[in-house]
């Protein structure tokens, strides 16, 4: 008896706290597949085939596929996509987000790092070849660090060679089994933290000199 009443009181007590878990403050869940990392946009889309780079794809409509925001903690929710077909051609999902065109560095899951330069290279095309991976993290325009997890392709393209400042990244899941999502990635943020730093014991001179050498004032 009194251990069947300890369940039901820890029962009490943290539901509420589990159920009062909810979407992370910085993302910002839109329409259509559209989403706000901060101020970083993002967009669930479909298209035809996998190999039909450089395409744009249709985005999704309220009907397909439908993409769900799942809560995890303070700092990460789940990206789920469900398949909108009824048999015949699987969909083809693709996540895309646009970043300011300044040099960083891309840690994919496997430990490698991935340069991406301060300055376009000459010629045309993507940066590399895409690459397989089972997530990694990049910093965003506002110095917090974006992480993905999940198994995915990972493909950019430069696009300051077409004079716009910025990269896009498409990310596309890997072949999921018959009844799994087409998608489920762990998407979390690690905020940049500042902190004031204390200049009072070295700044204490001012910027004026008016008398040279004499050891008083300004930077004699």
């Amino acid at each position: 008896m009194t251990k069947s009443l300890l369940s039901i009181l820890l029962t009490m007590v943290l539901f509420p706290v589990s159920a009062a878990v909810g979407l992370p403050a910085w993302l910002n869940a839109g329409k259509n597949g559209s989403f706000r990392i901060e101020t970083t946009p993002f967009q669930v889309s479909i298209s035809a085939s996998s190999s039909a780079a450089g395409k744009m794809e249709k985005p999704i409509v309220p009907s397909a596929p439908q993409t769900v925001f799942r809560a995890d903690s303070a700092d990460s929710f789940f990206l789920v996509v469900q398949s909108a077909s009824n048999g015949g051609k699987k969909d083809d999902v693709v996540v895309r987000f646009r970043i300011s065109g300044v040099g960083r560095i891309l840690q994919l899951a496997e430990g490698k790092e991935v340069a991406l330069p301060d300055r376009p290279s000459s010629g045309e095309g993507k940066e590399g070849s895409p690459i397989e991976t089972e997530g990694f993290s990049i910093p965003l325009d506002s110095g917090s660090r974006l992480s993905l997890s999940g198994k995915m392709i990972l493909d950019w393209t430069d696009e300051r060679r077409s004079g716009k400042d910025s990269f896009v990244f498409s990310l596309r899941p890997l072949p999921s089994d018959a009844g799994a999502p087409l998608l489920e990635w762990k998407v979390s943020l690690s905020p940049v933290n500042y902190s004031a730093v204390d200049l009072s014991q070295a700044a204490n001179m001012g910027f004026r000199d008016p008398v040279p050498g004499d050891g008083k004032g300004g930077w004699t």
